[in-house]
């Protein structure tokens, strides 16, 4: 008989991501440990109504960020500060992009998942695997955007040790599908990660259903099967934690254009009643093609890109829209360096008719790049993404 731990390690998805994906699934030290550019103190631990009680980088007097300082009741040890309600994380930079690949890049921090061995129902085992991303950029279109996100694949084990059900973690709600019509590598689900908003899909595409704008997946991303961590009801004590992973508030009066950060793992209902949440999910999508005609899409982009001292400068014209195509609102471009091992770095922008030229953010490397657009329509459905490459800075 395997152990719960040889289960979860048997099962671990593959993440497929988009190819305008910006914020894999990594470590939650990216939240605790970023110190961003121009703010020597780093992320900061803050009450509800801004006392800021620990950072990465803590000032005399204040405890230091990390993961163990995390608890359920107290932080640190018995006699530390009591956890009050509101009390969250806050990415201080704001460049998310920045700073989520800064942390990707360092040695142990990219591309993890928690998994759980969950057996809170009476014989029933469910291996729940936790991702956390550093920002949710919903569809890149301004609209529910916030700091740190959780999603959860989980896998329900039956007779013989084989899985026999899956749900896939979806905004506010799942997806369910049969194990045996899940799609699979080495025997291990894959997930298609919608693009910004990480829904979790059992195939690629567009998916008009989503809430605000849909969700996309176009396959043409990094496939990547993250490191297992084990956690539990009481360990690391981070999992117990009840503040929020983040410190973006909805909108007080457009409640459904906004998201909240969201609590851990624990904090889910899932986590508590992993049936529940498999019965509350909905039958696996019927999903539109990337290439399908059963939904209007912008016109795909015209792009050139060149190097302008450490920096790209991409020019991008839109062409005329035909008769079944609706007008881009804004453009995606995307800098996704070779062999870096980092995720593309992607930015929004509005749309200008007769196009512009774009001077991206990313201080760019001696390697080359590949420059990617996408225009999106009002309604948030993007074009194909459009391609050149941007070589390396000549010697």
């Amino acid at each position: 008989m395997s152990s719960d731990a040889e289960l979860l390690a048997r099962y671990v998805p593959f993440l497929q991501y988009d190819s305008l994906e910006a914020y894999p699934a990594d470590s939650v030290g990216v939240m605790t440990d970023c110190v961003p550019a121009g703010h020597p103190r780093g992320n900061t631990l803050n009450r509800l109504w801004g006392s800021t009680l620990a950072a990465a980088e803590p000032a005399a007097g204040q405890l230091k960020l990390e993961p163990g300082l995390l608890r359920a009741n107290r932080y640190g040890n018995d006699e530390g500060p009591k956890v009050r309600a509101g009390d969250h994380l806050d990415a201080v930079g704001k460049r998310y992009v920045e700073d989520a690949r800064e942390m990707h890049a360092r040695a142990g921090y990219a591309d993890q998942v928690y998994g759980y061995a969950n057996r809170n129902q009476p014989s029933a085992l469910w291996l729940q695997y936790w991702l956390f991303y550093y920002y949710n950029d919903k569809a890149l279109l301004g609209s529910g955007r916030h700091e740190g996100d959780w999603e959860l694949v989980q896998i329900k084990i039956g007779a013989g040790e084989q899985p026999v059900t899956v749900t896939y973690s979806q905004h506010t709600s799942g997806e369910l599908c049969d194990w045996d019509d899940v799609e699979k590598q080495d025997g291990a689900p894959i997930v298609y990660v919608a693009r910004g908003s990480h829904a979790c899909y059992f195939r690629p595409g567009i998916y008009p259903q989503a809430p605000i704008v849909p969700d996309i997946n176009d396959n043409e991303g990094p496939r990547v099967q993250a490191n297992l961590n084990l956690i539990g009801d009481d360990h690391p004590d981070w999992v117990a934690w009840p503040g929020r992973w983040g410190s973006t508030r909805h909108w007080r009066i457009l409640r459904f254009l906004g998201a909240d950060s969201p609590p851990g793992p624990a904090q889910h209902g899932a986590w508590e009643d992993p049936h529940r949440f498999h019965l509350e999910a909905h039958e696996s999508q019927r999903l539109v093609p990337m290439a399908g005609t059963e939904v209007a899409r912008p016109a795909q982009p015209v792009i050139t890109a060149g190097r302008e001292g450490d920096h790209a400068v991409v020019s991008y014209r839109l062409p005329r829209p035909g008769p079944a195509e609706p007008k881009a609102e804004r453009i995606l471009l995307s800098l996704d360096g070779h062999k870096d091992g980092l995720p593309p770095a992607t930015y929004s922008y509005p749309a200008r008719t007769g196009g512009e030229e774009i001077v991206l953010p990313l201080e760019l490397e001696d390697r080359a790049y590949t420059v990617r657009a996408a225009a999106a329509a009002k309604n948030g459905i993007t074009s194909p993404a459009a391609s050149v490459e941007l070589a390396a800075a000549a010697n």
